[in-house]
């Protein structure tokens, strides 16, 4: 009897520890849902493009809440029935907006809130989000609608008219064979032995020139040359220089003219 009572003690303290475990986990893990209470909200679109239960609803970016269920409406219109943190509440109101968005490079959609004004009236549960009726992207290409989305279509037609005229009658083609035959071309100039060697020469010469070193590179980086070129024909050099020597011409000119 007694190791029966012993045994049951220690299945119960075996069970006690996992329930304590598995709720640790439960906790501490994240899913701390059972604890939280929510406000359930509906919403109203055309089109659902492609948002499913479960999607996340997104209060400024923030995450709220989930999307609970999606059901068909009145006037042929998808309700998408939401439940929003209740700690958000007051900042759910008939100044919002919701919007159906993409997320990520897979494009998975969920619903973007915007609180709007302060000054809106809070939405009661069960109450209705307004909607921003902006059409989307599939719809504005495939039906041409959106602010200057002529333009848009415009330059991809120019474009395709572009890329037609460049593959026409193998164009396309012979330009790579002319690109690979110039890159041909210009390998097998830089291989030769001559080539090779003048631009060797040329980068000795600018490198020289670069140091100082020649008549040319002393020239190039003495600026003592450029301070005399300037006092060379400054005013007072030019004054006293030229200005004798254009009277003399005068004169000499004046004397070689026949009388009249």
């Amino acid at each position: 009897m007694t190791e029966k009572y012993t045994n049951l003690k220690t299945g119960l303290f075996v069970l006690v520890g996992v329930g304590v475990f598995l709720g640790s986990i439960l906790i501490f893990g994240g899913a701390r849902n059972f604890m939280r209470s929510y406000n359930h909200y509906n919403v109203k679109f055309r089109s659902t493009q492609g948002l499913s239960t479960g999607s996340v609803v997104s209060l400024s970016g923030m995450e709220a809440g989930n999307v609970e269920s999606i059901n068909f409406g009145d006037n042929s219109l998808v309700v998408a029935h939401l439940k929003i943190d209740r700690a958000y509440g007051q900042l759910i109101t008939d100044k919002s907006l919701a919007t159906i968005r993409t997320q990520g490079a897979l494009g998975d959609k969920y619903i973007y809130i915007n609180p709007g004004e302060a000054s809106g009236k809070t939405i009661a549960n069960d109450g209705v989000i307004p909607t921003e009726t902006s059409p989307d992207l599939i719809e504005m290409i495939t039906q041409g609608k959106g602010p200057d989305f002529s333009l848009v279509l415009d330059t991809l037609h120019e474009f395709n008219v572009l890329l037609n005229n460049i593959n026409a009658n193998g164009r396309s083609a012979n330009l790579m064979d002319n690109l690979v035959g110039a890159s041909h071309d210009v390998s097998h100039l830089m291989s030769e032995p001559s080539i090779r060697d003048s631009f060797a020469r040329l980068k000795s010469i600018l490198s020289k020139i670069d140091r100082g070193e020649g008549t040319l590179g002393a020239l190039v980086n003495d600026a003592t040359l450029y301070n005399r070129l300037v006092s060379l024909v400054g005013d007072e050099p030019r004054n006293k220089y030229l200005k004798p020597l254009l009277r003399e011409a005068i004169k000499q000119n004046e004397k070689n003219e026949p009388p009249r």
